[in-house]
């Protein structure tokens, strides 16, 4: 399976950590740190994720040297109110 910067997905929280959200779609890594979860300040990004839940976010870029993507939920949810 391949995604495509600007693509939507929904993929599954695997990892949460003090400056971001790591997700899993299929065999695929994503990435989404903290200035890229909400408009809003988030003090713990662990009073709102944690492994298992589902979330919307929008692939805004690929590192190959790190052979993964780098996504943004709040981009996803303003294009999900805002089309």
């Amino acid at each position: 399976m391949s995604i495509s910067v600007g693509e939507t997905v929904e993929a599954e929280v695997t990892r949460v950590e003090n400056y971001g959200l790591y997700l899993q779609l299929l065999t695929l890594e994503i990435v989404v740190l903290i200035p890229d979860v909400s408009y809003v300040p988030i003090p713990r990004l662990k009073d709102l994720y944690k492994p298992g839940d589902r979330v919307r976010v929008r692939i805004v870029e690929y590192v190959a040297s790190e052979s993964l993507y780098k996504g943004s939920i709040k981009d996803a949810e303003a294009r999900a109110t805002h089309p």
